[in-house]
């Protein structure tokens, strides 16, 4: 009885796993086992078949697809306002004395102060912004073990 079960719900997935994969479209880049990035070609009740070779599905630890993208702008403000900062603390530290007796020294530097954090946040901004890191969302596959039977598995995201 327990093969029967075990049996049907491997072929009940045959059904299922093609439309969900196929959902995919030739040329999309997926990520395989969170490392190898590739393109998916197509899949069957077997696995899938990549640009880089064919994958079984007993083979698979993951598979995600390539959704988009997320530009880093708003952490680039931050880095480059803080390297605007950072470099006129460094200086005046470094070149006026420590007992503040010469206020042009420590003036100088205030002021490269007040244009270097701004500039080094638009800088920052406008390098963030060039540099894109790529979304990938979980793709459901059917998750077979020939001797304990079928499990299926998904992922929540909040």
């Amino acid at each position: 009885m327990t093969r029967t079960r075990n049996m049907l719900g491997w072929l009940a997935s045959l059904l299922v796993v093609p439309g969900a994969l196929a959902a995919q479209n030739p040329g999309d880049t997926v990520r395989v086992n969170g490392e190898t990035v590739a393109q998916f070609q197509r899949a069957d009740s077997s696995g899938v078949y990549l640009d880089t070779g064919f994958i079984p599905f007993d083979q698979l630890g993951s598979l995600e697809i390539r959704t988009g993208f997320k530009r880093k702008t708003v952490a680039g403000v931050f880095l480059g306002a803080a390297t605007g900062l950072a470099v006129p603390m460094v200086g005046s530290s470094l070149t006026c004395p420590g007992d503040g007796s010469d206020l042009g020294c420590v003036a100088a530097w205030g002021i490269i102060a007040l244009v270097g954090v701004p500039t080094g946040a638009v800088v920052g901004g406008v390098v963030g912004y060039s540099k894109k890191s790529p979304i990938f969302e979980p793709v459901a596959f059917p998750l077979v073990n020939w001797q304990r039977g079928i499990g299926v598995g998904f992922r929540l995201r909040f």
